[in-house]
């Protein structure tokens, strides 16, 4: 078999360069038709909300107000029971909509901090299907991330996230336009970086091109040192945990991923194996988790103990 070599892969340099734990921000209450033990009461929402701070999150994503009442009544009662810890930040989720951006907001209202993420999709995703030309997708995804800043109003405490839908197909330089773009529309600084995510929502690209995509992204920024470059790889294909790692390698910054919820193969990224794996490389993962010293319970065997029927599985 011949031997084949790349000179191009960001791991080959930065691999060793790994010395600390990225942000950790668990999707666990996002995306609640798939989770373990459905979380659909209000009493369930709370009690996995505080495990997940119990667990040293920073950051949890809490739904998705604007398209999901029992979502927008579970951020309120967050913040009318003071169940907000001051080190913790809520994330909510919206799509490029005018109204679903103003119900976001209106979800947040009374909030001293928030991280409102925006989701728009990329020219393979979208534009190739509708014949939607370069130009009129940035301006799709600018004129949301305007009803935003107008949303925000200056608020210091709200900080914008931009997910790059479609990531893995999309075009390389297409992608930096519109990232370059919405970095300077929000006025990135490093009192408020703005966050951009890389989601690979259903994954069509091996590891190592999904990181060299965010290796691209990460030496042609115009703002690099204001931007949190996130990884959100998804499981469909086995190759959550690779992804995630390489693209820390290649300069991710921040994991999005599930840490409660039975790891499965069409799931997100298993953030408790992720941390482990940098235990076991004697990286301290700052969450708690098996193999961080902490005694915490397997990932599977926490739908168990809330009463979900389905099995437990092994994190892969």
């Amino acid at each position: 078999m011949k031997v084949r070599s790349n000179p191009r892969a960001p791991w080959k340099s930065l691999r060793g360069d790994l010395s600390e734990a990225p942000e950790w921000v668990p999707v666990d209450l996002r995306h609640n038709p798939v989770m373990p033990a459905d979380p659909t009461t209000l009493n369930r929402r709370r009690r996995v909300f505080r495990q997940l701070v119990a667990a040293g999150c920073k950051e949890i994503a809490v739904g998705q107000p604007a398209l999901s009442q029992a979502d927008f009544s579970f951020v309120r009662t967050l913040l009318r029971e003071d169940l907000i810890p001051d080190h913790v930040t809520l994330s909510v989720f919206t799509p490029a909509h005018r109204d679903r951006i103003r119900r976001t907001f209106e979800s947040i209202a009374g909030l001293d901090r928030a991280v409102v993420h925006l989701s728009a999709t990329t020219p393979l995703a979208l534009g190739n299907e509708l014949h939607i030309d370069h130009g009129t997708l940035l301006g799709l995804v600018r004129a949301a991330g305007e009803d935003m800043m107008r949303c925000a109003g200056g608020r210091a405490g709200v900080r914008f996230q931009y997910s790059v839908g479609g990531f893995g197909p999309a075009e390389a330089d297409f992608t930096l336009e519109v990232c370059d773009s919405m970095t300077f529309l929000w006025e990135a600084s490093t009192d408020r970086p703005v966050i951009l995510n890389f989601p690979a929502t259903a994954s069509t690209t091996a590891p190592d091109a999904y990181a060299q995509r965010i290796n691209f992204v990460n030496h042609h920024l115009t703002q690099r040192p204001h931007v949190i470059l996130s990884a959100d790889p998804r499981n469909d294909q086995g190759t959550a945990s690779a992804c995630a790692e390489l693209a820390l390698s290649a300069g991710a910054q921040r994991v999005e991923g599930r840490l409660l919820g039975d790891a499965s193969r069409t799931d997100d990224a298993d953030l408790a194996a992720l941390a482990t794996s940098l235990a076991e490389q004697g990286i301290d993962p700052k969450i708690d988790v098996p193999g961080a010293g902490s005694g915490a319970v397997l990932p599977g065997v926490m739908s168990r103990r809330r009463g979900s029927t389905r099995p437990v599985q092994i994190p892969s």
